[in-house]
């Protein structure tokens, strides 16, 4: 765990002095998306590790190259969650490359994709000058939001340093309904279920069975059900 900013900066300066194209690399759990790309590797695995922390504020700040698996468990100690749920791919993805693409979990359409949930970010631009966009406790939205510009834009536009992140409290009960359907009713079902007061966070059809998942306090979960 630590800290390669100014590393990262001399780095970039570099490669824009000898025009050296770069490959941003950490976890390794996007390298089926987007184009192909090579160039000299931008390691970002070892700058990694949680700055701050403010369980009372709802707000995380943790290096690009902190693994989700580990933010996961840092809230998990007081409770809490990532609104936007991103995949870990097996505990390897970082928190850098799941905003520089953008990935969002099964309870999107409830609690907003990833720039819904950023407040703030570091970022080195193609430069090497190192700046910082938005806020650290609070959305901060006077000016141009680079902040939200750079969710799935695979670090075309810069490298992502650090973030800034609103995180809510964690479900107290959770429970998964399974009904068997095809693809039609079950769609029609997701549709209709989607606008009722019910505590959805999550629906797939797959194989013909339609999943439900229901997470929220106990007695709304248990209504639910």
């Amino acid at each position: 765990m630590g800290d390669l900013s100014q590393q990262l900066v001399e780095q970039i300066q570099h490669a824009y002095a000898t025009k050296t194209p770069l490959k941003i690399e950490a976890g390794k759990t996007k390298t089926y998306l987007g184009r192909e790309t090579s160039g000299e590797l931008l390691d970002m695995a070892s700058h990694n590790g949680v700055i701050s922390y403010s369980a009372t504020e709802l707000v995380i700040r943790a290096r690009a190259g902190t693994k989700i698996s580990l933010l996961k468990e840092v809230l998990a100690e007081q409770q809490q969650r990532l609104p936007f749920e991103p995949p870990s791919f097996a505990g390897q993805a970082t928190i850098g490359g799941t905003v520089a693409a953008n990935q969002t979990g099964a309870s999107r359409p409830w609690f907003g994709g990833v720039k819904d949930s950023l407040l703030g970010l570091g970022l080195i631009n193609g430069f090497g000058e190192a700046m910082q966009f938005g806020g650290q406790v609070m959305k901060n939205v006077a000016g141009f939001d680079v902040t939200r510009l750079q969710c799935g834009v695979m670090g075309s536009l810069g490298l992502i340093t650090d973030l800034s992140i609103k995180v809510l409290p964690e479900f107290k009960a959770g429970h998964t309904l399974t009904f068997e359907m095809d693809a039609d009713v079950a769609l029609e079902a997701m549709l209709r279920w989607a606008n009722l007061s019910l505590s959805i966070t999550g629906m797939s059809h797959l194989q013909g069975l339609l999943y439900v998942r229901l997470q929220g306090e106990e007695s709304g979960v248990a209504s639910a059900s």
